[in-house]
């Protein structure tokens, strides 16, 4: 769904899938597996107190724009199908 570079890492990128699940990848400590796994979910770390959000439980809300931070590298942010915005 979406795929974006870190600005402060050259070898650190994430990608994220259509069911809610973003992979970190450094390719500094590997070319071919992913270092880390971040899942969205409404229950852990939701940011939106909206109440017209759905609730399936069953489905995660896609994961469709990524973004880390420039100035505190600590921080990233991912931005879900339902309007919702998680920082990690």
């Amino acid at each position: 769904m979406s795929v974006e570079w870190s600005k402060i890492r050259p070898l650190v990128f994430s990608a994220s899938s259509e069911d809610g699940t973003t992979y970190i990848y450094d390719l500094g400590q590997s070319l071919t597996k992913y270092v880390v796994e971040i899942h969205s979910n409404f229950n852990q770390g939701d940011t939106s107190d909206n109440d017209d959000i759905s609730t399936d439980y069953n489905r995660r809300p896609s994961t469709t724009c990524l973004a880390f931070n420039p100035r505190q590298r600590a921080l990233f942010a991912t931005g879900n199908s339902n309007g919702t915005v998680h920082l990690w």
